[in-house]
C-alpha cells in the first residue's frame, strides 16, 4: 500500500516537472531568444535607419577658402551668404556659383535684416550706409550723432535703425541711438559698454559686451519703450530665435533659454553641441563635431528635449554656423570652405 502511494506521488511530481519543462522550452525560451535576436539600431553613416540617411553636403564653388569672414556672415532667405571679403574688406553676396560685390570699400562692421544691409566703413565711421539688396537701392545716413559708429542694426518690419556711436576709446563707452529709416532723426537712448547692437523688435534690442580672458561675454536686453536695461546674462555664445522672442545662451554649464519679454531664464534639455541654430521658435538644430571629417546634426524640440531627427554629414569640422534656410544649413568648416548641408529628412 505504501509502495503504491509512493509510485502515485512520484508520477504526480514527474507530470508536474514535465509540464514545467514544456512551458520553458516552448514559451519562455523562444520569447527570450526572439528578444535577443532583435538587433540594435545604431546610427551608421550612409545607412537608412530610424535617424534618417546621411546628409548631403555641397560646397560654394564661387569663392576660395578662408576668403569669407564667417564669424560675421549672414544668410538670406534664398540661401545666399552676405559677408566681408577677408582679402580686401569689401562686402559681398555669395551664391552657389557667383559672387557679387555689394559695397566696394572696406567695411568695419555690418548687419543684415532681409532685405536691408546696414554697414559702417572702415575708414569713415561717421556715416551709416543702408543697402536694399532686393531693389539694389542704397542711401547714406550722416549726422553729428553718427560720429565714430561701431555697430548698427535694423528692424526691417518697423523700418527702425539702432546704432552705437560716439565710441570713446579711453572709457570703452558708446551711446545707443535709434531712428526711423523714413526721416532720419536719431534719438539717444542709453550709454553702454556694449560693442555690438542687434535689433530684436521695434522696442527691444540686444546689447553685447565682448568677453575677456574668461571667454564669457555679457548680453543685456534694452527695452526702448520703457527705457529699461536688464541685468547682464553671461554666455560664451548666443543665438536669437527667428522672431526675436527668445535667446539661447550657451556656457560651459550647458544651455539656458532667455525669454526677451519677461527676462526669465530656464534650463533646456539640449544635447552637447559645437554650435546651435534656430529653425523655428520651437525647434533648434544642434551641430556637433564628432571627428575631423564628420559632424552630427540633431533637430531638437526645445522645451521637451525630444529628438526629431539625427543625421551624420561627411565634412570637415564646423567652425561657424552662418544660418539656416527651410531645408539647408549654411556653415563654414575648418578648411575655410562655405558649405550647404541638406536638412531634408
Amino acid at each position: 500500500m505504501k509502495t503504491n502511494n509512493r509510485i502515485r506521488l512520484f508520477a504526480v511530481f514527474f507530470m508536474m516537472f514535465t509540464v514545467i519543462l514544456v512551458v520553458v522550452v516552448l514559451v519562455i525560451l523562444p520569447r527570450d531568444k526572439k528578444k535577443d535576436s532583435i538587433p540594435p539600431t545604431p546610427f551608421v553613416p550612409g545607412q537608412i535607419n530610424r535617424f534618417g540617411k546621411e546628409a548631403e553636403v555641397d560646397t560654394f564653388s564661387s569663392i576660395d577658402p578662408f576668403v569669407v569672414v564667417s564669424s560675421s556672415a549672414n544668410v538670406t532667405e534664398s540661401g545666399d551668404v552676405i559677408s566681408i571679403n577677408r582679402e580686401n574688406g569689401t562686402l559681398v553676396k555669395i551664391s552657389k556659383n557667383n559672387t557679387k560685390v555689394l559695397y566696394p570699400s572696406p567695411v568695419f562692421s555690418f548687419s543684415f535684416a532681409d532685405p536691408f544691409v546696414s554697414l559702417v566703413e572702415f575708414e569713415n565711421r561717421n556715416k551709416i550706409v543702408v543697402i536694399n539688396i532686393a531693389s539694389n537701392d542704397s542711401f547714406t545716413l550722416e549726422t553729428k550723432e553718427t560720429n565714430n559708429t561701431i555697430s548698427v542694426s535694423i528692424n526691417a518690419d518697423a523700418q527702425k535703425i539702432f546704432f552705437l556711436s560716439g565710441f570713446n576709446a579711453r572709457t570703452g563707452v558708446s551711446t545707443l541711438y535709434t531712428s526711423s529709416l523714413n526721416g532720419f532723426s536719431p534719438v539717444a537712448l542709453i550709454d553702454t559698454a556694449a560693442t555690438k547692437v542687434e535689433a530684436l523688435s521695434s522696442s527691444s534690442v540686444l546689447l553685447i559686451e565682448e568677453g575677456e580672458a574668461s571667454g564669457l561675454g555679457k548680453v543685456h536686453i534694452y527695452d526702448t519703450k520703457n527705457k529699461r536695461l536688464s541685468s547682464a546674462f553671461s554666455a560664451d555664445k548666443y543665438s536669437v530665435s527667428p522672431g526675436g522672442l527668445q535667446l539661447l545662451l550657451q556656457t560651459n554649464g550647458g544651455f539656458q533659454l532667455l525669454n526677451v519679454a519677461s527676462l526669465s531664464l530656464s534650463q533646456t534639455a539640449l544635447p552637447d553641441g559645437t554650435r546651435t541654430v534656430w529653425e523655428s521658435e520651437e525647434v533648434v538644430v544642434n551641430i556637433k563635431n564628432t571627428s575631423r571629417d564628420s559632424i552630427e546634426i540633431t533637430k531638437v524640440k526645445l522645451l521637451t528635449g525630444e529628438i526629431l531627427s539625427r543625421k551624420i554629414a561627411q565634412t570637415r569640422q564646423i567652425v561657424n554656423v552662418i544660418g539656416i534656410t527651410e531645408n539647408e544649413l549654411i556653415a563654414s568648416n575648418i578648411d575655410g570652405e562655405i558649405i550647404k548641408i541638406s536638412l531634408t529628412p
